[in-house]
C-alpha cells in the first residue's frame, strides 16, 4: 500500500519534481526562502503569490533578470543624487535656477534624458500593467499623475517625468524592501503639519527614515536624497502628498508580516529581537508550516 503523500511532495510532484522558490520573500534574516505555488491577479488589482505553508499573499515578485536591471537603474540614480551633492555643482545649478530659468530647465532635461537612455529602454517590457500592480503603486501613481497634469507643464518634461515615473513604481513594485520602507514612512504623513511646512513635514519623514534604518549605507543615501529634495517646489510637493489615500499607503497585515525579517530596517520602529518574536507568535497563531529550506536558485530546488 502506498503511503499518503505530505502537502509539500505532492507540490514538488505537481511541479515536475522541481521547487519554485522566491529568496528573501520572508526578509533576511535566518528565515528559508518562500516556496511558491502559485501567482494569481484577482479581478481587485494587484499580482500575488500563494507561498507554500503561509497564510499570508506575497506581492509580486522579480525574476533575478529584472532585479538586475533595477539594480542599475537604483545604483545610476544614486550616482546622479551623488553628483548633485557636491557643492560646486549645487552653485552652478542655484545660479542657474537664480538667473537663468531656461538654462537650468535644459540641463535638467539632459540630465534626465541621460538617466532615461541608460535606465528605461531594459526595464520598459517589465513594466506592469496598472490594475496588475500593487495598491499602494496604484495610489502613488494616481497623486503623481494629478501633480504632474497641473496647466503649464513643459511637454518635452512631462514625458521625461512620465518615464522617471514609472522607473520609480516598477522598483517599488518589485522591490520588497523598498516599498516596506516607503509605506512604512508615508504612513507617518500628517497632513496638518504639511498645510503649514510641506518641506519641514517632508524632512521629519526622511529622518524618521534614516533613524529606522540599521545600515549605514542605507542612512548616507536616504541624507543624500533629502538634500536634493530639500531643492524641490514644495508647493507641487504639497499637493501630490496632500492628495495621498493614506488607507492605501499603509501597511496590510500581509505587508507587515513580509517586513518583520528585514534585519536592515525597523518596521514601524520596532527593534529586531521584538520582530522575530512576533513573527514567532504570528506563526504559531495562524499554523504556518513554512519549509526550512536553505536559500536557492530562483530557477528552483
Amino acid at each position: 500500500m502506498k503511503s499518503k503523500l505530505s502537502p509539500l511532495e505532492q507540490l514538488v510532484k505537481e511541479k515536475g519534481n522541481k521547487l519554485d522558490v522566491l529568496n528573501g520573500a520572508y526578509g533576511d534574516y535566518n528565515v528559508p526562502p518562500g516556496v511558491i505555488v502559485e501567482t494569481f491577479y484577482p479581478e481587485t488589482g494587484g499580482t500575488f503569490t500563494r507561498l507554500f505553508g503561509c497564510s499570508f499573499l506575497y506581492k509580486n515578485y522579480a525574476t533575478k533578470e529584472l532585479m538586475s536591471i533595477l539594480d542599475v537603474a537604483k545604483a545610476t540614480l544614486l550616482a546622479f543624487v551623488q553628483l548633485l551633492n557636491n557643492k560646486v555643482i549645487q552653485l552652478y545649478i542655484g545660479i542657474l535656477f537664480l538667473f537663468d530659468r531656461g538654462a537650468f530647465k535644459r540641463l535638467m532635461k539632459k540630465a534626465l534624458t541621460l538617466y532615461l537612455r541608460i535606465t528605461y529602454r531594459p526595464l520598459e517590457k517589465h513594466i506592469l500593467e496598472l490594475n496588475k500592480c500593487c495598491r499602494v503603486v496604484r495610489e502613488l501613481d494616481r497623486v503623481i499623475l494629478e501633480a504632474m497634469n497641473q496647466p503649464g507643464v513643459d511637454e518635452e518634461l512631462w514625458g521625461l517625468l512620465y518615464h522617471l515615473k514609472n522607473i520609480a513604481l516598477m522598483v517599488i513594485e518589485y522591490d520588497n524592501a523598498y516599498r516596506i520602507r516607503i509605506q512604512d514612512v508615508l504612513s507617518e504623513l500628517d497632513i496638518n503639519k504639511l498645510y503649514f511646512d510641506p518641506k519641514k513635514e517632508v524632512e521629519r519623514l526622511f529622518d524618521i527614515l534614516i533613524e529606522r534604518e540599521e545600515v549605514i549605507h542605507m542612512k548616507v543615501k536616504w541624507k543624500k536624497i533629502k538634500k536634493i529634495i530639500s531643492l524641490l517646489n514644495f508647493s507641487e510637493v504639497h499637493y501630490a502628498l496632500s492628495g495621498l489615500n493614506l488607507e492605501e499607503i499603509r501597511l496590510d497585515p500581509a505587508d507587515h508580516y513580509f517586513s518583520l525579517m528585514l534585519s536592515s530596517y525597523n518596521t514601524n520602529g520596532a527593534i529586531l529581537d521584538d520582530r522575530v518574536a512576533l513573527k514567532r507568535r504570528i506563526d504559531e497563531a495562524q499554523g504556518h508550516n513554512i519549509p526550512n529550506f536553505k536559500n536557492a536558485d530562483e530557477e528552483g530546488l
